[in-house]
């Protein structure tokens, strides 16, 4: 079988082996799409789009969980309400209107999708700062699945996307 370099695919296997006894592909579970429409007054791209009309988040490496579809906007007004408060060196960190809170890495820093960039970044806020990956949200997803040494996914999630195939 030829090599599958796209993650939109590999993600649809991916939600497709749901369910499966191979070690570690079940390791990672990612939820089927949801089959809701995107959540209005919420920025978008068409990749993010994509991304969810093939699953409904999950566990993408033991680096980052997705937040389901129905979870997107309360936590991204939560956290638009709450960031405020918080700062770093005495900036306070904000979640402008174009931006969605995805879910959150291994170290508990949320993932930010900024719209009006394109680009997905974390951000630590228990004490540390925005961490951008310099790669918009297509070019993350693509890091994830076909390169995830980039974005620091883990070996076990490489070994799973090879039993994709």
């Amino acid at each position: 079988m030829a090599e599958v370099r796209n993650w939109r695919e590999l993600l649809a296997r991916l939600v497709a082996a749901a369910g499966t006894d191979l070690y570690p592909l079940n390791v990672f579970e990612v939820k089927p799409p949801s089959g809701q429409p995107w959540p209005r007054k919420l920025a978008s791209c068409p990749a993010l789009k994509d991304f969810y009309a093939l699953c409904d988040g999950g566990d993408l490496s033991l680096q980052y969980k997705f937040l389901p579809l129905a979870e997107l906007a309360d936590e991204t007004r939560r956290w638009a309400d709450e960031l405020p408060g918080l700062s770093s060196d005495d900036l306070p960190y904000r979640l402008t209107a174009k931006m969605v809170v995805l879910g959150e890495n291994c170290d508990g820093a949320i993932l930010v999708w900024d719209g009006k960039a394109d680009r997905v970044s974390t951000l630590y806020w228990r004490g540390g700062d925005w961490e951008p990956t310099g790669l918009s949200f297509d070019e993350f997803a693509a890091a994830l699945f076909t390169d995830p040494a980039s974005v620091n996914a883990d070996d076990l999630w490489t070994e799973a996307l090879g039993q994709l195939g």
